[in-house]
């Protein structure tokens, strides 16, 4: 549904998001859209400024762990989530330093799952939840469903949408299993929460004067997870495949971010952890980029690293 390294287990968690429907604020504005939609005017409508902070996590893999589950993965060994999203190799290095020649950065874009915000192993908790072995039927039943996901993550649009999703995800979940998994027992298993750089990275980012924009390829629960995981409040607003219609590396999905930034993709920096998709889009839409990995790498391997590459 970014070494990233591992959190402890004894961290103090919350319930994943994705079992409270979207924030009112985005039902009441944004009215259900094509996912072809590509206009500036009709995208920025589905931009909304996030101002509440919360604490942490949320709900079922979104696309960049999808890949991700293989037999050295063994559950029983309970790897980390980052040891599943597909390694950042093949990046060009000429997006590493953003160029002396660009203009002075007013906005930092950022990526949510790998960049902001990170899964817990969703089938170590759908075990307990169960009373099972976390095993490789059970890997593989979260994958498919992590797969499912991943490709219609953008049609939770809203409240009801929302709702049909999440139990066309647990029917796959429970057709893989062989048993009937509830939407709440599938949410009950999905957490999420901050990487420990977020938070600070974004407060020292806005005390230099950065707007700062989530733009990530999710449903529309997004900021109620961002919010759980207390980073709402430190964000001016969050885009959504979901509500723009449009979903990375269509470059289209930046237009309402750059409206929110109120600036243009010169100005802007991006941050993504996957070379595909994050980079690939933004290079497309005009947006100096960075790739991160937490394992190291890449262009950064911290969010406190964005400073060293903002243009001021």
């Amino acid at each position: 549904m970014t070494t990233k390294t591992r959190r402890r287990m004894s961290r103090s968690l919350v319930s994943a998001a994705r079992d409270s429907g979207p924030s009112p604020t985005f039902a009441a504005t944004c009215p259900a859209r094509a996912i072809a939609m590509r206009s500036t005017a009709n995208a920025i409508a589905v931009a909304t400024p996030i101002v509440t902070t919360a604490e942490t996590r949320s709900w079922w893999l979104p696309q960049k762990l999808a890949a991700g589950i293989t037999a050295r993965d063994s559950p029983r060994s309970r790897p980390h989530p980052s040891d599943l999203r597909p390694r950042s190799v093949g990046f060009l290095r000429e997006n590493a330093p953003v160029s002396s020649a660009a203009s002075t950065t007013r906005a930092v874009l950022l990526d949510a799952l790998g960049t902001l915000v990170e899964l817990e192993p969703p089938w170590i908790h759908l075990a307990d939840a169960l009373g099972v072995q976390p095993d490789e039927p059970l890997a593989r039943a979260v994958r498919a469903e992590m797969d499912y996901y991943r490709d219609h993550s953008h049609e939770g649009h809203d409240a009801d949408s929302l709702a049909e999703l999440r139990r066309r995800c647990a029917a796959v979940l429970s057709r893989e299993l062989g048993r009937e998994i509830s939407v709440e027992t599938m949410m009950a298993a999905i957490r999420f929460r901050a990487f420990p750089d977020a938070a600070p990275a974004l407060a020292e980012l806005r005390g230099l004067g950065m707007r700062l924009v989530c733009v990530s390829n999710w449903d529309v629960s997004l900021p109620e997870v961002l919010e759980r995981c207390g980073l709402g409040g430190a964000l001016d607003g969050v885009v959504t495949s979901a509500l723009a219609g449009v979903r990375k590396p269509d470059p289209a999905i930046f237009a309402p971010a750059l409206e929110l930034a109120g600036c243009p993709p010169a100005n802007a920096l991006y941050v993504g952890d996957t070379p595909a998709d994050d980079l690939a889009a933004a290079r497309a839409a005009g947006i100096p980029a960075l790739l991160i990995d937490r394992a190291g790498g890449a262009d950064i391997d911290s969010l406190e690293a964005i400073r060293h590459h903002l243009q001021l």
